[in-house]
C-alpha cells in the first residue's frame, strides 16, 4: 500500500513540473509583424499573425486601444501564418496594434504610427498625385471592366486666384483605353477651417456624363463654390434663374440648382477591397423649366446625381454616376450613361 501511495506521489510531482515547463513557452499566438509601419485614417494595413482562429467573430482588433475591423483573414501560401488585413479607424494613435482572443491579448513589438499631417479629407500638398480608372455603367449601373479611360489630377504648388491662395492642380485624361494624355482645365482648391472650396472649373468635372462630356450652352461666372460642408446636411452650391434666355436651341425659362448633400461616413468598395469610415457626398444637379424651340414649348424636368467618396488622408477615392433616361415627348428618347471613378494609384507622402 505504501509503494502505491509513493507512486501516485512521484506522479503528481511529475506532472506538476510538466505544467510548469510548459507555462514558460511562448504562446503559439502571436503578432509577427504588419506593413505598412505608418500611414493615416482608412489605409489599408496587413497583419501577419502565428495562431489565432481564421474566424473574424472571435478576434478583437485594435489600434493603440481604438477598436479596427476586420477585413479578411488569409492563410499565408509559403509558411502556417494567418494574414489578417483591416483599416486604420477614426481616432487611432500611434501605439501598439493588439488583437484579444479568447480573452487574452496580445500587442505588436513595434508601434503603428498615424500620420496625423495627412489625416485630411481632402489632403493637398505639392507634388502629390491621383490617378483614377473611368468606367461607363450598364443599364445596371455596374462597371463595364473591359473598357475604360485614365484621369488624373496633379498638385503643382499654391496659386493666388480670385483673391485666394489655392492649391492648383493639373488635370489630365485618356480616351479608348490608350496612353495619350490630353489635358483638361486647371483646378483649384483651398481650405477654411474644416471646409473645402473649388474654383467653378470644378463644374466641367461635376458635370461630365460618362464618356463625353456635357458642355453647357452658357457661361458660368467665374467664382469660388462650398464643396465639402461637414457642418450642414445639405447646402446650396451654384443657382442661376433662367428668364426668357436666348441659347442656341431656344429660348430657355427655369431654375438650376447644383447642391451639396452629405451622406455619413459609409463602406466603400473598391474592386475587392472594402474601406471603411468613407464620407459620402452627394452632388445633385436639378434643372425645372421650359424651352421653347421650333418644334414647340418643351417642358424640362431634369435631375443628376454624382456621388463622390472621400477617404481621410487619400481624398477622393471613387465616383459615381448612374445613367440617365432622358425623354423630351415626341423630340428624343434615349440613355445618358453613367460613369464610375475608382482610385488606381496616388502619391501622397508626409
Amino acid at each position: 500500500m505504501k509503494k502505491i501511495l509513493l507512486f501516485l506521489a512521484l506522479m503528481f510531482i511529475l506532472i506538476g513540473c510538466g505544467d510548469d515547463d510548459n507555462s514558460t513557452k511562448p504562446s503559439e499566438n502571436r503578432i509577427i509583424s504588419f506593413a505598412p509601419q505608418s500611414g493615416g485614417v482608412g489605409n489599408v494595413v496587413e497583419i501577419v499573425v502565428e495562431g489565432f482562429s481564421t474566424n473574424k467573430r472571435e478576434l478583437e482588433l485594435k489600434f493603440n486601444g481604438t477598436l479596427a475591423k476586420i477585413d479578411t483573414i488569409l492563410k499565408s501560401t509559403t509558411v502556417n501564418h494567418l494574414i489578417i488585413k483591416t483599416f486604420v479607424p477614426v481616432g487611432a494613435t500611434t501605439g501598439k496594434i493588439s488583437i484579444t482572443y479568447k480573452g487574452t491579448t496580445y500587442f505588436s513589438s513595434s508601434d503603428f504610427v498615424i500620420n496625423v499631417i495627412n489625416n485630411e479629407i481632402f489632403p493637398m500638398d505639392n507634388g502629390w498625385f491621383w490617378v483614377y480608372k473611368k468606367y461607363q455603367l450598364n443599364t445596371n449601373s455596374n462597371p463595364i471592366t473591359d473598357k475604360y479611360t485614365l484621369d488624373s489630377l496633379v498638385c503643382v504648388g499654391k496659386e493666388t486666384i480670385l483673391q485666394k491662395e489655392a492649391y492648383k492642380f493639373l488635370s489630365f485624361y485618356t480616351q479608348d483605353n490608350n496612353n495619350q494624355y490630353n489635358q483638361s482645365s486647371n483646378q483649384y482648391y483651398y481650405k477654411d477651417t474644416n471646409k473645402y472650396y473649388a474654383h467653378s472649373s470644378w463644374f466641367n468635372e461635376l458635370l461630365n456624363f460618362g464618356a463625353a462630356g456635357l458642355v453647357l450652352p452658357f457661361e458660368i461666372t467665374e467664382q469660388w463654390v462650398l464643396i465639402i460642408n461637414p457642418n450642414q446636411n445639405d447646402w446650396r452650391i451654384y443657382l442661376r434663374n433662367f428668364n426668357n434666355e436666348q441659347l442656341s436651341f431656344g429660348i430657355l425659362n427655369g431654375v438650376l440648382t447644383i447642391d451639396g448633400i452629405n451622406r455619413g461616413y459609409v463602406p466603400t468598395t473598391i474592386g475587392t477591397t472594402t474601406f471603411q469610415n468613407v464620407m459620402q457626398v452627394d452632388y445633385k444637379f436639378k434643372f425645372v423649366g421650359n424651352a421653347q424651340t421650333q418644334l414647340g414649348n418643351l417642358p424640362l424636368n431634369l435631375e443628376r446625381v454624382m456621388s463622390v467618396y472621400y477617404l481621410p488622408a487619400i481624398g477622393k477615392i471613387k465616383a459615381k454616376m448612374n445613367p440617365m433616361r432622358f425623354i423630351i415627348e415626341g423630340l428624343t428618347d434615349q440613355i445618358i450613361p453613367g460613369f464610375e471613378q475608382q482610385l488606381f494609384r496616388n502619391n501622397i507622402t508626409k
